[in-house]
């Protein structure tokens, strides 16, 4: 007992110290295995970093807002503990694609050096944020953010076939295309933003194939479609961010200027 509450203890520090470092890194679900037999256990990590690197986080309740299991029409509460590591070990719902959704409480960033901030909103294709930053009248340093993370990942269970489907994040990528059936020249997504499509967004994959990283950056079309490779044998993230104006009671409870939301999707394939 006392090695486990040991581990628990340092689990639980590394996840706090990511939490303050994790801004401007895509934050994403990493299952051990991305196809995986009938009954299987699935297991995944919540994952910090940039390009498919990064370090693991343990379950925090602290940080994390909601964990579910969807298939078909079932919802499930993903039941980890304090500590937990890997963050997610549950049984699969059934056969068919298991949907493994994270979302998380909002947390603090201040900007101390000059640059950054107008660095992050460029990179992230967000450019309208900058002038609207000046328009308000807001000061170069020392302003804070809240950022919020809405995050899934797709394991193929079985042999039965399946889709993913829109789980009720407010900020959401949707697969339109099944990336566990047979090979096709490529593959596409949707993403939603409180229930409407977000059109010419900017967004970002990467994919994994062995040693080789492929990655890009592009806009969904006017539909809020993203297209993208299909390369086989390769684990995939889409990854794109938002920029709002926090609510009053937001701006008040957290002394926050800004409010940046991040949709990511993990998957692979065969």
């Amino acid at each position: 007992m006392i090695g486990r509450n040991k581990h628990l203890i340092i689990y639980a520090v590394m996840g706090m110290i990511l939490s303050l470092s994790a801004h401007g890194h895509e934050y994403w679900l990493q299952p051990d295995q991305f196809i995986v037999q009938q009954d299987a256990l699935l297991q995944a990590h919540i994952k910090t970093g940039q390009k498919f690197r990064g370090n693991n986080y343990a379950y925090l309740p602290r940080d994390v807002a909601s964990m579910h299991m969807h298939l078909g029409d079932k919802t499930v509460p993903i039941t980890s503990r304090f500590g937990d590591y890997p963050a997610i070990s549950q049984p699969a719902i059934g056969n068919g694609i298991n949907i493994l959704s994270v979302t998380t409480h909002p947390t603090k960033l201040k900007y101390k050096k000059p640059g950054k901030f107008e660095a992050f909103v460029n990179d992230e294709g967000l450019d309208s944020v900058l002038a609207e930053h000046q328009k308000r009248g807001l000061p170069d340093t020392g302003f804070t953010e809240i950022y919020s993370r809405y995050t899934k990942s797709l394991v193929k269970v079985g042999n039965s076939p399946g889709d993913d489907y829109k789980v009720g994040h407010e900020f959401e990528w949707v697969l339109e295309t099944n990336p566990y059936q047979p090979s096709r020249d490529t593959l596409s997504a949707q993403l939603w933003w409180q229930g409407k499509v977000l059109a010419n967004h900017q967004f970002r994959y990467f994919i994994q194939t062995g040693k080789t990283l492929a990655t890009d950056v592009a806009r969904t079309d006017d539909n809020g479609i993203a297209h993208f490779p299909f390369i086989p044998r390769s684990t995939y993230m889409l990854n794109a961010v938002i920029m709002l104006v926090p609510n009053k009671d937001d701006a008040k409870k957290y002394n926050a200027v800004w409010d940046s939301r991040w949709a990511s999707t993990t998957f692979a394939t065969n």
